[in-house]
């Protein structure tokens, strides 16, 4: 089944793929068709559609096995409850979870009308961290220039570092090429802070709201703006609570401020998702 995915794929840019960079993604298909028929994680029925989603965009992710299968699961569920409302997605990086989001969502015969696509992002990598976050993530975000006693790299400034720089042109490249229809989706370049608000009432409704900002204030920001707009029924997925401590003090701080509070389903060691 790989040989044939991988046939199937266009080559992209001006250079035809390597030898090399075959073998691995061959490599990398092998052992996810593996996982997912040694599991029996998906229907056999869909066992083929989930690898060719998974090759179109397995070099623009950082999602593992149990991440693209959440969302899988979640486009299955807004089809066939007929959820209505936007996909959200904040922090796309190279768009690969939402092209594969896409694609998933047209395999089980999804309305885009119904549900349009909004990514969000800086393309400009992560922003600074605050106090909120915690040494670990320091060393994560500056490596061996981190300082805890750095006032400026705690400041939370609206300022790229060098950590998840992605294209917006690979992001829309992405979407362009699973197959929905322009007008259905939207790439949004910018901090957070600075579209949502603009962008919040066009979006209007959400039946699914991702959030993978990382760091304390990327989260909360979100949650602040968007949360209300999520219809009941509808999904928060979280992609790093279990991965950085102020991706999960703004969860915990929002979850105890709601008067009915949601329950947190992990996903895998790094993610949860609840719903509204």
């Amino acid at each position: 089944m790989v040989g044939r995915v991988l046939a199937r794929l266009p080559v992209v840019g001006p250079q035809v793929q390597s030898w090399r960079d075959r073998r691995w993604r061959a490599a990398q298909l092998e052992a996810f068709e593996h996982a997912l028929r040694f599991g029996r994680l998906v229907p056999d029925a869909e066992l083929e559609g989930v690898i060719a989603d998974y090759a179109a965009i397995m070099t623009d992710t950082q999602l593992g096995m149990g991440g693209l299968l959440n969302l899988q699961d979640v486009a299955r569920a807004v089809v066939r409850d007929g959820l209505a409302g936007a996909i959200v997605e904040c922090g796309t990086w190279r768009g690969g979870a939402l092209g594969f989001w896409a694609r998933a969502f047209r395999r089980f015969g999804g309305d885009a009308a119904r549900n349009p696509i909004y990514g969000f992002d800086s393309f400009e990598g992560m922003p600074r961290m605050t106090e909120h976050d915690g040494a670990a993530t320091g060393a994560w975000l500056y490596g061996r220039d981190y300082d805890a006693g750095d006032a400026e790299q705690r400041s939370g400034a609206l300022k790229g570092t060098d950590v998840n720089v992605a294209s917006e042109e690979q992001c829309r490249a992405n979407l362009r090429s699973s197959g929905l229809p322009d007008g259905s989706w939207h790439v949004v370049k910018g901090w957070f802070q600075d579209t949502l608000p603009v962008w919040r009432a066009r979006i209007g409704p959400i039946a699914v709201l991702r959030l993978d900002g990382d760091l304390y204030e990327s989260t909360k920001v979100c949650l602040d703006l968007l949360y209300e707009q999520v219809v009941r029924g509808g999904y928060v997925i979280v992609d790093d609570y279990y991965a950085f401590e102020g991706c999960r003090k703004a969860i915990d701080e929002f979850v105890a401020r709601q008067s009915v509070r949601p329950i947190l389903h992990a996903v895998d060691h790094h993610r949860v998702y609840f719903n509204k």
